[in-house]
């Protein structure tokens, strides 16, 4: 018996005590399953008996589109961490006083992937100044 027959019949025909589907049907099933995780699959049918359960039988269509969903949403969440750390980018440091120093950030790694080392250099420069004309002082930049 094939990996996706036995995702079949352990998942999909014990569901439905009272349907027999044909040979052809449980190849048409088997087949369909073959295209998802079984985690995904268990999910597709318990919601699948929330919305329908009051079928004698599974509609295949219903449930392709509850796995599509399912797999979807799992998909998405691989892509895209729940929380990124953010990085540091530079700092300042008062030459006046070494234990005032100041942090930037961008938010997560990808936007620091996106800037370019030349970009992070003007912006420490601007940022310098700013500290030196509302500050006062001499101020070191410390890029990371």
């Amino acid at each position: 018996m094939s990996k996706s027959s036995e995702l079949f019949e352990k998942h999909i025909k014990p569901r439905w005590q009272g349907w027999n589907p044909e040979l052809i049907e449980v190849q048409d099933w088997s087949f369909m399953l073959t295209k998802y995780e079984e985690e995904d699959i268990q999910r597709a049918v318990f919601e699948y008996l929330q919305k329908y359960e009051k079928y004698k039988e599974p509609k295949m269509n219903k449930m392709i589109s509850i796995l599509k969903g399912i797999r979807q949403k799992r998909l998405s969440k691989q892509r895209t961490p729940e929380y990124s750390e953010p990085v540091l980018v530079f700092s300042l440091v008062s030459e006046d006083n070494s234990s005032d120093k100041r942090r930037f950030y961008c938010k997560n790694q990808e936007e620091f992937r996106s800037r370019t080392p030349e970009s992070i250099r003007n912006e420490a420069q601007v940022k310098k100044e700013k500290h030196k004309n509302l500050y006062g002082g001499e101020w070191r930049v410390i890029i990371n």
